[in-house]
């Protein structure tokens, strides 16, 4: 009739990068880029943008496109009847305002090497610290930090960064809410455990297609081919949220305003889309013609925000 889930008690999620007899670390870089290579693998650092822009384990390129910070969901109902798509398109378009003011590395010691970069948003007077960890053993903790500007702006319908993986790690596992989408709003229907789904899957065909298949307070999730080869996300000190589907978020966004779309109208794509967000505004509910998620859901940018989390490569 009923069923309820709570704590026995409260684990804390994994604080370190640290792993015992890891290998040196040889770093080859030129004026666009900085390559770090282990056993096994290379990991790539674009200079004129900072971002980790290629993952190769055993000669096989993992990314289809560079991880960059994302602001943006594609709009629900719930967002048209709010009016989401038009007062927050700042928010929008601040992906695309981003350039790279500082990019600082450093090597540590033999197997560990140190990444700084700072992006400016100048249509949002906002700064995004990303710093890198890379360790002896392929292991990459990212730091990212956003200082808000502290200005009158619209609610932030995303805070995260979003990457594209290759097409055929497509087996998605997971430790944290579901096994259906959730939101912060709209989750505690879904159940804390161990999911396991292909990527396909994680897709729901709206009527009209809209953002969908978000899943909160997860501890780590992994994305691998049908070898067992991919990347496993790991968060520190706080859980993450995330998307994965197998179409770019643009074929789920209409824009500024909704259009006679059906799902036969959205094209999967070559790639995994992977958001690995901190926060993501609720979804609202409490109709559908005005009313916007209620505060303790949503997020401005009057405070900074910040989150890790761990990227292991996985070659089983």
């Amino acid at each position: 009739m009923a069923q309820e889930q709570f704590p026995l008690a409260v684990s804390p999620l994994t604080n370190t990068l640290m792993t015992a007899h890891v290998n040196a670390l040889n770093v080859i870089e030129d004026e666009n880029r900085v390559n770090i290579v282990g056993n096994d693998f290379a990991i790539t650092f674009s200079k004129s943008n900072g971002a980790l822009s290629s993952y190769v384990i055993n000669g096989m390129e993992l990314l289809k496109s560079p991880m960059v910070p994302d602001f943006w969901r594609a709009p629900t109902d719930n967002d048209f009847g709010s009016k989401v798509p038009k007062r927050c398109n700042v928010w929008k378009e601040a992906s695309s305002s981003m350039s790279l003011t500082s990019f600082q590395k450093e090597r540590l010691d033999k197997s560990t090497f140190k990444i700084n970069t700072v992006l400016s948003i100048d249509n949002v007077n906002t700064v995004i610290h990303l710093d890198y960890l890379i360790h002896g053993d392929g292991k990459i903790k990212v730091n990212y930090e956003m200082e808000a500007s502290k200005v009158k702006l619209p609610e932030i319908p995303r805070i995260g960064l979003k990457l594209r993986l290759h097409k055929t790690l497509d087996n998605l596992s997971y430790y944290g809410k579901g096994p259906w989408e959730n939101y912060i709003d709209r989750n505690t229907a879904s159940f804390v455990g161990i999911y396991h789904s292909k990527v396909e899957d994680q897709y729901f065909a709206y009527g009209r297609p809209q953002e969908n298949g978000h899943k909160t307070d997860v501890r780590w999730l992994g994305l691998f081919n049908y070898s067992g080869m991919g990347l496993k996300m790991i968060a520190v000190d706080q859980t993450i949220e995330f998307n994965a589907l197998p179409m770019a978020k643009e074929e789920l966004d209409p824009g500024m305003s909704k259009k006679l779309r059906t799902p036969l109208d959205v094209k999967e794509a070559d790639f995994v889309e992977l958001h690995i967000d901190h926060k993501m505004m609720g979804v609202g509910g409490d109709n559908s013609w005005g009313a916007k998620p209620h505060e303790s859901y949503l997020f401005y940018a009057d405070k900074n925000y910040s989150y890790s989390f761990i990227i292991c490569p996985k070659n089983l």
